[in-house]
């Protein structure tokens, strides 16, 4: 996999993408202060290439958006001190 960053801005943005074998993903994340805590907005896109990955993105998309939900409230949880 190749991951790209293609926007930062410390503390408030960045965006990347995510590029395999017969599938492409761009990410969005904000963070928000909300003064004792950070609201982090995510969003991705998915795309596929070739017929078999097309076939198979609507199975997989929920898993995918799943796991990236849970990677991103683990890292809030590290940028904001409370996991280790």
């Amino acid at each position: 996999m190749i991951e790209t960053i293609t926007a930062r801005e410390p503390e408030r943005h960045f965006a990347g993408d995510l590029e395999t074998d017969g599938m492409q993903c761009t990410i969005y994340v904000d963070f928000v202060d909300k003064g004792d805590s950070t609201l982090m907005r995510f969003r991705s896109d998915f795309w596929s290439q070739g017929f078999l990955m097309r076939l198979m993105m609507p199975f997989m998309k929920g898993q995918i958006r799943a796991r990236q939900e849970g990677d991103m409230k683990k890292f809030k949880a590290l940028v904001e001190g409370r996991e280790r």
